[in-house]
């Protein structure tokens, strides 16, 4: 598709996960990537949420993964979500073993 383009966002951490991604322009959500420096021993979810620029009746939890022995996750949704011009994506994960993290959103928005 022309004046579309894939684009990552790293983001990084060693403490709890609380990061929201709000691209100023309409966006397809393709994915993350996610590396700790070492499996994490704690059963805490790791969770994408919609915050929806309609207001909180919209919003949704599109992803939640138990952490538990977890070292590297790639999730790519079954079917890509698109997503409105304020729309944002909530990165939420406890991290109480305090894991050093580096993770990356994909996604596709207009150039």
């Amino acid at each position: 598709m022309l004046g579309v383009k894939r684009q990552t966002q790293p983001v990084t951490g060693a403490g709890a996960m609380d990061y929201t991604f709000t691209p100023d322009k309409e966006f397809v959500f393709e994915g993350i990537r996610l590396h700790l420096d070492a499996a994490s021993a704690t059963v805490e979810d790791f969770v994408i949420q919609l915050d929806s620029s309609k207001g909180s009746l919209y919003d949704v939890k599109l992803y939640a993964k138990d952490m538990n022995t977890v070292q590297d996750l790639i999730y790519q949704p079954e079917v890509q979500h698109g997503f409105m011009a304020g729309d944002s994506l909530k990165f939420t994960w406890a991290n109480t073993n305090l894991k050093t993290w580096g993770m990356e959103i994909v996604f596709k928005a207009s150039t």
